[in-house]
């Protein structure tokens, strides 16, 4: 399937859908297919109960297929619609802080987010790793996390890479989620 025929089928049409990166893995995002921003799509997450999780940002070319209608995906749309009729669909309210950050492209939610000190999570093309910091600087091709804090205040004793990322090479991008929200929540607390 091409990306017109993706965002026809599934764009702003509340269809729930499983997103794979790998046809062979089990690994998958569930959510709602919401934007097309030129290499990216933007989806909404949901979590393991049927709450909104994340807005995050998924190139496009990475995509080896989607599931829509299935067992799973049935058992989720209940999920959802239950959390929905007991208002706790979206209990950080998320969709409201998402409104706000400007989405004309990948380089106009950094810098928001780089403006607003957002804790980010991002996965690249170029390692297995999962990057979660304060975007602290950006210009047209790089950025450079913070990680040192997060990795600091849980636990992680992994070794920090602190070299900037390519833009270019992000794969997926966390724009805003759970986690992270409840993280700054805490940050500006410390």
């Amino acid at each position: 399937m091409n990306n017109t025929e993706i965002c026809n089928k599934y764009l702003n049409k509340s269809i729930l859908i499983s997103v794979y990166q790998d046809i062979e893995d089990n690994d998958f995002l569930l959510g709602y297919l919401i934007d097309d921003l030129n290499q990216y799509y933007i989806f909404k997450s949901i979590d393991e109960y049927g709450c909104l999780d994340s807005y995050v940002l998924y190139k496009k070319d990475n995509i080896a297929k989607i599931i829509q209608n299935n067992n799973y995906t049935s058992t989720f749309d209940f999920f959802i619609n239950y959390q929905n009729n007991q208002n706790n669909f979206d209990y950080l309210h998320l969709e409201k802080i998402y409104k706000n950050i400007p989405k004309s492209n990948i380089n106009s939610i950094l810098n928001y987010c780089c403006e607003q000190k957002s804790i980010i999570t991002l996965t690249t093309t170029t390692d297995n790793y999962v990057h979660t910091g304060k975007l602290i600087n950006i210009n047209q091709k790089e950025l450079l996390l913070d990680e040192q804090e997060y990795y600091t205040d849980f636990g992680i004793t992994d070794e920090l890479d602190k070299s900037p990322i390519l833009i270019d090479d992000i794969l997926t991008l966390d724009i805003l989620n759970k986690e992270n929200f409840l993280y700054e929540q805490y940050l500006k607390q410390k």
